[in-house]
C-alpha cells in the first residue's frame, strides 16, 4: 500500500507507517453539496474527488456528514422562521462521495430536515442505492440508537452521529436528529459491542461558527465520549477546524478527539478560515484495534471543492492545526474561544435576524427571539468581560 505524502500530515496517535496497519478509514467533516457548481451532475460531481488523491490515497473507507437532503424535488421546505434558508442537493452530487470510497454517511446535522421526514427519508434511500450507509436522523429516544457496522475485512468499525447542533432534536414521540448525550452515547457502544466493533467513532455535530475554538462545555462532552470507550471522536458543525489530543484515560485505552474537522466540500464559507479542512485517517490492525491516527489538511477552492494539491496551502492550514491544538493542551482555548464568540456574536445576530425576517416577517422574529438561548448569551459576556480586563491591564 502507497505511503501518503508527509506534507500536511500531522500524526496525532503512534506511527502512520506501522506495518501493523491492514486497513485505514479516513473521517471528514461536512460535505454541503446544495449550490456546488458540477453537484447536480455525476461525472462533474465524481470528477473533483481527484483533487482529495493525496489525502486518501491508500484509505480504504470515509466517513463523513452530508450536511443537506439529497433527491428533495418537489417538496416544500419546512418553515424555518427563525433557523435559515433550507439547503438540498441533487442525487447527482452523491457521484462524489462514491469516488471517495464513502462507506458512511452521517445525517445528524441542522439541514437534515429542512424537507421535513420525506426528505430524510429520500436521502436515506439515496444512499443505499449507493451501498452507502446513513446513520444519524429518522428515529426517536424510544427506539436503539443508530450505528453502523463497517466491514472491512476482518475488521469492524463501528459508528454513531449524534447532534446538539440541530433545530429538530429527536424525543421519545418525535422522529429527529440523534441527540448527543452521554446516555445515547453509551446506548450505541453497547450495540457495537453486540457487533463486535473492534474500532468505535464518533462523528459529532457540535460547534460555533466564527472560532477555530470549540466551546469549552462540548470539549469536556466529546472527551467524556473518548472516556466512555469511543477511540476516535470528531465534531464538525462551525466551517472551522480545531485543535485535537489524545486522551490516555479512556475505557479501552488511547483515544484521539478532534474538535473541529472543518468541511469536506461546502457551498458555504464566511471567511477564508471556512475554507480550511482536515481529514482525520486511522490505521487498524488486522483485528480492528487502532494503531495510529493522523490529520491530514485540506483546503476549499474558490468554487467550494475541497482539495490537497496546494502543498503550501496545506501546510499552512496543518501548521494551524497544530497551534490550535497546542491550546488545547495548554488550556488557553477557552479564553480565545470566548473572545472569537463575543467578537462575532452581534454580527452574527444581526445576519440571523435579517434571515428569520426574509424568511417569514414578524413571526420570523418572533421565533428568532424565542430560540436565543442563554448560553449564547452566556458565551458573549464571558468574552466582553474578558476584553474589557486585558484593556485595563
Amino acid at each position: 500500500m502507497a505511503r501518503p505524502p508527509d506534507q500536511g500530515v500531522v500524526t496525532l496517535l503512534g506511527d502512520r507507517h506501522d506495518p501493523r496497519a491492514a486497513v485505514r478509514v479516513a473521517i471528514a467533516g461536512d460535505y454541503l453539496p446544495a449550490g456546488l457548481p458540477g453537484a447536480d451532475a455525476a461525472d462533474r460531481a465524481a470528477g473533483f474527488a481527484a483533487r482529495l488523491a493525496r489525502s486518501l490515497g491508500g484509505v480504504d473507507a470515509l466517513v463523513l456528514n452530508l450536511e443537506c437532503p439529497v433527491d428533495a424535488d418537489g417538496l416544500a421546505p419546512v418553515p424555518k422562521p427563525g433557523g435559515g434558508d433550507p439547503m438540498r442537493a441533487p442525487v447527482a452530487a452523491l457521484a462524489y462521495l462514491s469516488e471517495l470510497g464513502a462507506g458512511t454517511a452521517c445525517i445528524a446535522n441542522n439541514h437534515i430536515y429542512d424537507f421535513g421526514e420525506e426528505g430524510v427519508a429520500r436521502t436515506r434511500a439515496a444512499l443505499a442505492s449507493r451501498g452507502i450507509g446513513c446513520l444519524g436522523a429518522g428515529g426517536t429516544t424510544s427506539d436503539d440508537p443508530q450505528t453502523v457496522a463497517l466491514r472491512l475485512g476482518d475488521a469492524a468499525v463501528g459508528i454513531w452521529s449524534g447532534a446538539n447542533a440541530t433545530l429538530q432534536p429527536a424525543t421519545d414521540r418525535r422522529r429527529g436528529v440523534e441527540p448527543l448525550t452521554l446516555d445515547r452515547a453509551r446506548a450505541a457502544l453497547e450495540a457495537m459491542e453486540r457487533t463486535g466493533a473492534a474500532c468505535r467513532i464518533a462523528l459529532v455535530h457540535a460547534g460555533v461558527e466564527g472560532t477555530n475554538r470549540p466551546d469549552p462545555s462540548d470539549k469536556r462532552l466529546l472527551d467524556e465520549l473518548a472516556r466512555l470507550g469511543f477511540d476516535v471522536v470528531a465534531a464538525c458543525h462551525s466551517h472551522r477546524i480545531a485543535g485535537a489530543r489524545t486522551i490516555v484515560d479512556g475505557a479501552r485505552g488511547d483515544a484521539v478527539c478532534l474538535y473541529g474537522l472543518g468541511s469536506l466540500s461546502s457551498s458555504v464559507a464566511y471567511s477564508a478560515l471556512d475554507r480550511e479542512g482536515l481529514i482525520a485517517v486511522v490505521g487498524l490492525d488486522r483485528d480492528g484495534r487502532m494503531v495510529f491516527a493522523d490529520a491530514r489538511a485540506l483546503w476549499l477552492e474558490e468554487d467550494g471543492w475541497g482539495s490537497s494539491e496546494d502543498l503550501d496551502r496545506v501546510e499552512a492550514v496543518s501548521a494551524r492545526f497544530r497551534d490550535l491544538s497546542r491550546e488545547i493542551e495548554d488550556g488557553t482555548f477557552a479564553a480565545a474561544f470566548y473572545r472569537d464568540a463575543s467578537g462575532g456574536f452581534l454580527r452574527r445576530q444581526l445576519r440571523d435576524t435579517a434571515r428569520a425576517y426574509r424568511n417569514a416577517g414578524l413571526r420570523g422574529l418572533v421565533a428568532k427571539a424565542r430560540r436565543g438561548r442563554v448560553k449564547h448569551v452566556r458565551r458573549a459576556a464571558i468574552g466582553l468581560v474578558g476584553r474589557l480586563s486585558r484593556r485595563r491591564a
